[in-house]
């Protein structure tokens, strides 16, 4: 299997933190059979409390907007006490095939972040039993269409 990485890694300029940057999926990788994704799972819910300021913030899209927009940003508000977090999202690495989007699945494993999941990928298509387990059972999918 022919596999190429296609996430731009600029992505995560200033944002190692990436876990609460991003919150879509975005496309990992290609092969011949179909595509790989960086799939954003489970809702963030968090506040931006700042009382000297008199801020309240529920709103995420509010919340990175004006408040945190890189790593610096996010380690002053935590370290500050003013992020606080109620729910965390979560990712998934998740393969489409080509011709009819059937999902296949790679792992079922769940990371933290794009960039624990854009290493353990790497990891994994370096792995050639996994790669060929995953193979066998993309052609099985694709045979009982």
């Amino acid at each position: 299997m022919n596999i190429k990485i296609v996430l731009d890694e600029k992505l995560l300029d200033d944002k190692d933190y990436d876990f609460f940057h991003y919150q879509e999926s975005y496309k990992l990788a290609e092969c011949e059979y179909g595509t790989f994704y960086i799939a954003s799972r489970g809702d963030m819910r968090c506040a931006y409390i700042d009382k000297e300021n008199d801020i309240y913030r529920e709103d995420y899209i509010d919340i990175i907007r004006y408040h945190i927009k890189n790593n610096a940003d996010y380690e002053k508000a935590v370290d500050e006490g003013k992020l606080v977090f109620d729910l965390n999202n979560w990712f998934e690495i998740e393969f489409y095939t080509k011709d009819n989007g059937e999902y296949v699945c790679l792992t079922d494993d769940i990371f933290g972040s794009i960039t624990e999941c854009l290493m353990a990928f790497k990891e994994y298509i370096k792995d050639e039993e996994i790669m060929k387990e995953f193979e066998e059972d993309i052609k099985e999918v694709l045979k009982n269409e």
